[in-house]
């Protein structure tokens, strides 16, 4: 055997060993390895003969209850590396290393994933049978553990970051008391008695952390009632703790609820040189379906000695992590015959976690972090066992990946099958995945390149459902660590914000110092104000249950012109709706920037260019300083909207289930260069319009109303005509909804179309390929009418610039814009260009969702998200069928079919029994979710705390609420 030390200047070490074994008795066998001179085996000129001697005892144990047989090994083992030069205390240093095969051997037969099982298996079966009687002093530790979640109910506690995002966390503080209180939860794939047969088995392998130094039962008194101690290694220079507690459970409706108080026992005094800490505990343990359970933890723990609270309170993420645990150990023990897209979400959460095992095998083995923590997930968790037993090129291809290094060697696999692919190929086929991330400005684009450039990625993509959600997951983690497309559109986001915000202010500021253009500087300044107050609103609807501290940063971003930036970094990273957030990432940043462009950037470019002219006219001229703001303004409002289209655009979800009109933006930088053009266009068709409404407002105001009706009412006409009226948002039905949310919804997204060309905004669902084609056309004739008008009418001692002048100007921007826009045709997806000229309604394409053959179920249920006025016609199909399925989808419970999508279903559309039980759950009646409700919902809320607010200055007692009892 030959050994590399990985020492420098240390030459690698060959040995040659004679294995000898000896059976002592029946329960004893012992194998020596021993130094062995052999004519066969030459010392090789490059290596250093050295000589070692193990001793292996193996020593037969009892088996455990369940048959398990056990066996004591005892390994010893001296090394003598050789070498006149090599000191034998550096050599001695590295013994620890050397009695890896006792560990390796440990992990590759160790059994207790089997002895788990059956203990759960019993601790089931007493459960079912279980009815023994609680005492008073057992049913108050239960109730005090369950007044410890009242602490975070709604809006309480500040949020704490995991290493995960499958756990969400919280910390808060009790008035009067120093320590801490914190709060997790995260759904754990199994049933609930199969979570609590976990908890209660303490002194399970898998309950084990590496600084207990001690860990028993210390009494047992009953079924559901006992007393553990646990004795922890701190660090130096601290005193090690000890911890007494009592465990209590007990049966919470369909799940449980166990609870962990502080106390103490005869045989389990204090010792001296122990501190005695406390932990107060309660895990509420309740039934999502019949494979998940959703836990929910609080904890209050306590050092104890001199511990400084503060510092203590630092390491509140480490104790609420414990539900993570819990939720990491199941989906270890999940076999890959029923892995799904929840498996591979969490599979893909896990590679990315650095773990304690792959420091050890770095620097014991010499092997590379990425390497050596594939190893250990492969070792740990049974899916990806079974997954790397059945494809070997699997390890290696996951330790590329997450490696996520620029570098040669990913040019793929030249294998046509799955089944051809080798373990040589996995490297080659991981590294292909960090340039796709790079060339992409979305992780979830970025994964979606990489295996179209694979196909064997996308064979096996097709048998393993779980495959793409963990490389989607583990795109998205890359991308938020070190993407450069992410981090890209961050910088010009902010960068053309803040930009935006400077010239406008220095604009302002010289149109107040020049006399005959404070008009236009209270024009601008009501215009920033009226943008800034609406973003605000935003915020505030879309943080007010959440953390005060998030609604205070994102109005400061708003107040610094940061927020479209930091929006765009969020999308791009993949940051997913939050329990507290009323919309997605993705929604919000598509808001703001509408309102942006509607009220600020659109009419601020006409304002600025009616002031350019004017300017030209007066003695002074026109500043180049309002030229500049006018040109960053036009190319941040570019930006916005080619945003817009492209986090749509880019969606997997619309494009897997919409390829008609998702999709159009290809991988790579050929999509990068198709976006860069939506920018271009974006701010010349802004320009254009700008200088066509604002030549227009000079002639006369009339002149502009009399076109903008006249446009707006032929749109109004069409969309009347082919019943478009509605939008397809669920808004409700009432006056309110029906006769202002629908048209100023329109009114906005016309608006916004016809000055910047919102690519993605061609969808039947908005504007229609037709009519979005049309308002491009007709923004080209408009600009060239309005120049022609605009001369014919006015004066010439009032015309403020040359016809020449004029003509050139709109000229070129026409011109500019044709040539971007062929360009950008050229780039996209050439099977999308036919969705330029479609003529399907906004009803149609409802309707298609739920009627089209090879439409999945996902997209079947989708049709109850929109207005249900578009699909009225097919109504009676849509809720037979909806009945039929609702209970699979119940047992199944898939991705999709989350409490905020059924919030959002008609009731007149779930079957009356299941109808019962969410009613029942909620309390009287479910919670319903649409546009309209969440209004509504946000003026009841500002309603609701003028009332708390006015009782309170009567004296009255506006703040006594009476809370239901649990249910038992």
């Amino acid at each position: 055997m030959v050994v590399d030390h990985k020492i420098p200047g240390f030459v690698p070490r060959e040995y040659v060993w004679l294995c000898v074994w000896r059976k002592e008795s029946e329960e004893v066998v012992v194998v020596t390895f021993v130094p062995h001179t052999c004519d066969e085996f030459l010392v090789q000129p490059k290596f250093v003969r050295g000589s070692i001697t193990v001793v292996v005892r193996l020593e037969k144990l009892p088996p455990l209850e369940c048959g398990i047989p056990q066996t004591r090994v005892t390994y010893s083992n001296q090394m003598d590396v050789q070498g006149g030069r090599v000191a034998a205390k550096l050599v001695n240093k590295f013994a620890a290393a050397q009695l890896g095969p006792l560990v390796d051997m440990k992990v590759g037969l160790d059994q207790s994933e089997n002895i788990d099982g059956d203990k759960r298996l019993e601790f089931e079966e007493m459960v079912r049978a279980h009815n023994q009687p609680y005492t008073e002093e057992e049913l108050e530790v239960i109730k005090k553990g369950q007044d410890l979640h009242t602490m975070f109910e709604g809006e309480n506690g500040k949020v704490v970051n995991l290493p995960t995002t499958l756990a969400t966390a919280k910390v808060a503080y009790k008035k009067g008391e120093r320590m801490a209180y914190g709060w997790a939860t995260t759904i754990v794939r199994a049933s609930p008695v199969q979570v609590l047969a976990c908890l209660w088995d303490v002194m399970s392998r898998n309950m084990m952390n590496e600084d207990d130094l001690e860990r028993v039962i210390a009494e047992k008194l009953n079924d559901h009632n006992m007393v553990g101690y646990i004795l922890k290694r701190s660090p130096k220079p601290l005193a090690n703790r000890d911890l007494v507690m009592r465990f209590v459970w007990m049966v919470q409706g369909s799940g449980f609820v166990l609870a962990q108080s502080p106390t103490s026992v005869v045989d389990r005094p204090l010792p001296k040189d122990i501190v005695r800490m406390t932990y107060l505990s309660t895990m509420k343990i309740i039934k999502v379906n019949d494979g998940e359970t959703r836990l929910e933890y609080v904890c209050r723990p306590d050092a104890g000695g001199s511990v400084p609270a503060v510092i203590f309170n630092r390491y509140m993420a480490r104790f609420v992590s414990y539900p993570t645990q819990i939720q990491k150990y199941f989906q270890k023990v999940r076999p890959l015959s029923i892995y799904d897209e929840k498996d591979g979400r969490a599979v893909g959460e896990a590679l990315l976690i650095k773990t304690k095992e792959e420091d050890a095998s770095v620097r014991q083995a010499g092997v590379s972090w990425e390497a050596a923590r594939m190893r250990v997930r492969f070792t740990q968790i049974r899916g990806l066992r079974e997954a790397g037993e059945r494809h070997e090129w699997l390890e290696g291809m996951l330790a590329r990946v997450v490696k996520n290094r620029l570098m040669g060697g990913g040019g793929g696999s030249a294998a046509a099958k799955v089944a051809d692919l080798t373990a040589a190929d996995g490297p080659s086929l991981g590294a292909g995945l960090a340039t796709c991330l790079a060339s992409n400005l979305t992780s979830d684009a970025g994964v979606a390149e990489w295996i179209e450039k694979n196909p064997v990625l996308k064979e096996f993509e097709e048998t393993h459902v779980w495959f793409r959600p963990m490389m989607n997951t583990v795109g998205k983690r890359l991308l938020a660590k070190s993407n450069f497309g992410a981090k890209l559109r961050l910088v010009m986001g902010a960068s053309l914000s803040t930009l935006d915000l400077i010239t406008d202010a220095s604009t302002i500021k010289l149109y107040l110092d020049t006399p005959g253009f404070e008009a236009y500087a209270h024009a601008m300044i009501g215009m920033v104000s009226f943008c800034l107050t609406a973003q605000l609103l935003i915020v505030w609807v879309q943080t007010k249950r959440g953390p005060r501290i998030d609604m205070a940063k994102d109005m400061m971003y708003t107040l610094m012109a940061l927020k479209p930036g930091i929006d765009a970094w969020r999308v791009a990273v993949g940051t997913d709706q939050n329990e507290f957030q009323v919309m997605a990432p993705h929604v919000e940043l598509s808001l703001t920037k509408a309102v942006e462009m509607t009220f600020e950037a659109i009419p601020g470019c006409v304002l600025q260019i009616m002031g350019y002219l004017k300017a030209l006219k007066s003695e002074d001229g026109a500043t180049y300083q309002a030229l500049l703001s006018l040109f960053i303004s036009a190319l941040s409002t570019g930006f916005s909207s080619a945003t817009i289209s492209f986090d749509y655009d880019a969606d997997v979800v619309g494009r897997r289930n919409d390829p008609a009109n998702y999709g159009m933006l290809l991988p790579g930088l050929r999509g990068v260069a198709a976006f860069a053009c939506m920018i271009v266009n974006g701010a010349l068709l802004l320009l254009l319009r700008s200088v066509s409404t604002a030549l227009l407002l000079m002639i006369g105001p009339g002149y502009c109303l009399a076109y903008y009706l006249l446009d707006w009412f032929v749109f109004f006409a069409q969309k009347a005509a082919r019943d478009d009226s509605s939008i397809f948002l669920t808004v409700g039905d009432s006056f309110f909804a029906t006769f202002f949310v629908g048209p100023i919804w329109h009114f906005g997204c016309k608006v916004v179309v016809d000055f910047t060309g919102l690519v993605f905004w061609r969808g039947p669902g908005i504007h229609g390929g037709i009519y979005w084609t049309l308002s491009m056309m007709l923004s080209l004739v408009s600009s060239l009418a309005s120049v022609q008008v605009y001369y014919a009418v006015t004066p010439k001692e009032e015309v403020a610039v040359p016809a020449g002048s004029a003509w050139a100007a709109v000229g070129v921007l026409s011109g500019a814009w044709v040539a971007v826009f062929a360009a950008f045709l050229l780039l996209i997806d050439s099977k999308l260009i036919g969705s330029f000229f479609s003529t399907e309604t906004c009803r149609e394409w409802v309707c298609k969702k739920f009627t089209d053959p090879g439409a999945s179920d996902q997209t079947k249920m989708s049709i109850h998200e929109k207005n249900h006025k578009k699909w009225r016609s097919i109504r009676a199909d849509v809720k037979a069928w909806t009945h039929d399925n609702w209970a699979r989808f119940e047992e199944e419970q898939p991705a999709w079919f989350s409490p905020d999508f059924v919030a959002r279903v008609d009731d007149e559309m779930i079957p009356r029994d299941a109808l019962v039980r969410l009613n029942r759950a909620a309390g009287g009646h479910r919670r319903r979710s649409s546009v309209g409700e969440s209004m509504r919902e946000a003026a009841a809320g500002a309603a609701s705390t003028r009332e708390r607010r006015s009782a309170r200055d009567r004296g009255g007692a506006g703040g006594a609420r009476v809370a239901p009892a649990p249910d038992n």
